[in-house]
């Protein structure tokens, strides 16, 4: 089930949630139970496939159409532990 007006192929705004910056998505899928949205997002270098949920709410983890306007995302620095994390996973 597709969301009023939306098609297969439409390109939204994904917010991601750890780094809290706006990326270009393409719809790939109907919404699941849960209501999420099956998206391919362009991440600077690669493509990832993810699930979000349509929203106005302007948090991570949710989508919106490109032409719905709202302010400026300030991206978050990610945490202490997830850059720990991330050090240790390089060096295996």
């Amino acid at each position: 089930m597709y969301p009023t007006g939306m098609t297969l192929g439409e390109r939204l705004h994904y917010i991601d949630p750890e780094t809290h910056t706006e990326h270009f998505a393409v719809l790939i899928g109907p919404a699941d139970g849960k209501g999420q949205l099956h998206l391919n997002v362009h991440y600077p270098g690669k493509l990832e496939a993810r699930r979000a949920a349509l929203s106005k709410q302007v948090t991570g983890g949710t989508c919106h159409p490109v032409d719905f306007t709202h302010a400026v995302l300030t991206p978050k620095a990610p945490s202490l532990f997830k850059q720990v994390r991330k050090f240790i996973d390089e060096q295996r």
